[in-house]
């Protein structure tokens, strides 16, 4: 048995599926030691509004999660079968990714960067979203390495539309190409518009269902919370929508909400302004919680927040909480084993970028675009991050192509 696996291993062929079948088996035993439940069903009532020709009914986030789980619509209320199953597509398409590194060490190691990550599978089990953003995010960056184009759109528009922080990456290589083919006096491809054509196209369906033609109508909520006066005291320790609250929640230390009358379009533009105030009246926290979006997105080791519990802010702010701890092995060793993947995944990129920047001011070395693609969901993704607001689910994802890039990048140089 060993001996087969071994092969399987080697042949670069059917690594793919090995690694995808190890993955599956890692979300299944997440599943059976987590205190959580899988929750895709968050999608579900989405998913069978599509079904009937529908439109969905709001737009708090877009329909992407909901269109992935029309096949598994038979499996609710948890659909756990569409976490397996987009669990094991993400690597494989992970697993080609990696086999773009030469150097046969190298490219082992970065196949092991996505198994030995505990807190990715983690929140692949039980958080709304990630394992279909970690599948779309790798078929994304699969075509676009190799040149098609159009089926990248058409992965990256589902993918903007699970998460929408990617309409920034979908936008951004779109320019990119278009640029190049200038730069290097070539016909533009018409398929490289494709991105703002489908932004147009859904702003329109927006404005026309909604009222607005915002991709999201929970960005206004979402920044009014990143803004909050009291947000660097809440992380990166705490859970932030947990201690702070939500804007529209009343039991919280803000003394006003929007009015119950007004649609989601008119609340998205609220607490939009609110936001914007809280910066004009609170200029120097303002600062502070954008030094710590900043130091949670790149530099802290460990998740954010750290605290697996729930915490809570008085009315008055002047007094935390402590609701439930929630600690336990699982989740104190998860913890661990992250932080030690990240501090190295930290130290490797910064050892690679810095030996690059040095073969290109010194020995004129040039980078290879494919490799601005593994780096450009995580940078782009930052933009959108000191903005808004940050955990480490927003992160996590894009953050698996760092380690690829350093070994691909650290293999081209050591040849």
């Amino acid at each position: 048995m060993s001996k087969i696996l071994f092969k399987s291993i080697r042949n670069d062929k059917l690594t793919p599926i090995f690694l995808g079948v190890v993955a599956i088996i890692e979300l299944l035993l997440i599943n059976e030691i987590s205190d959580l439940q899988p929750y895709l069903s968050n999608w579900g009532n989405k998913t069978r509004e599509i079904l009937s020709l529908s439109a969905p009914s709001d737009n708090l986030y877009g329909p992407g999660a909901a269109i992935l789980l029309i096949p598994f619509i038979w499996d609710s209320p948890t659909f756990f079968t569409a976490n397996l199953f987009y669990i094991f597509i993400g690597t494989i398409f992970y697993s080609k990714i990696c086999q773009n590194i030469n150097a046969t060490k190298y490219r082992y190691v970065a196949y092991c960067t996505l198994l030995l990550n505990p807190y990715f599978f983690w929140l692949c089990h039980s958080s709304q979203d990630t394992v279909l953003e970690f599948a779309l995010l790798m078929v994304s960056i699969y075509f676009i390495l190799n040149n098609k184009f159009f089926l990248f759109c058409i992965a990256t528009v589902i993918l903007s539309e699970t998460r929408s922080q990617y309409w920034v990456f979908f936008l951004v290589a779109s320019t990119i190409k278009i640029v190049m083919s200038l730069r290097n006096k070539t016909k533009v491809k018409k398929v490289f518009y494709l991105p703002f054509i489908f932004l147009l196209g859904i702003m329109a369906f927006n404005q026309s269902n909604y009222g607005s033609p915002s991709i999201t109508l929970f960005a206004g909520e979402t920044f009014e919370l990143g803004q909050s006066k009291y947000f660097y005291i809440a992380h990166p320790k705490f859970d932030a929508d947990v201690m702070l609250g939500l804007a529209s929640q009343t039991d919280t230390y803000r003394s006003t909400q929007a009015p119950e009358n007004f649609t989601p379009a008119q609340k998205n533009n609220y607490y939009t302004n609110q936001a914007i105030l809280s910066i004009k009246e609170n200029p120097k926290q303002a600062i502070l919680n954008l030094m710590q979006r900043v130091d949670s997105y790149i530099f802290i080791s460990q998740k954010v927040p750290n605290s697996p519990g729930k915490f809570k802010l008085s009315k008055e702010g002047n007094l935390i909480s402590i609701i439930d701890e929630r600690l336990s092995w699982s989740l104190v060793l998860g913890s661990l084993f992250y932080q030690f993947w990240r501090g190295l995944m930290l130290i490797l990129l910064i050892s690679s970028i810095a030996v690059l920047l040095h073969k290109v001011i010194n020995d004129k070395h040039r980078i290879k675009t494919n490799d601005i693609w593994l780096l450009l969901p995580w940078v782009t993704t930052f933009f959108v991050i000191i903005l808004f607001y940050m955990e480490t689910r927003y992160k996590i994802v894009p953050e698996l192509l760092l380690p690829v890039f350093s070994l691909l990048t650290i293999s081209r140089l050591k040849k």
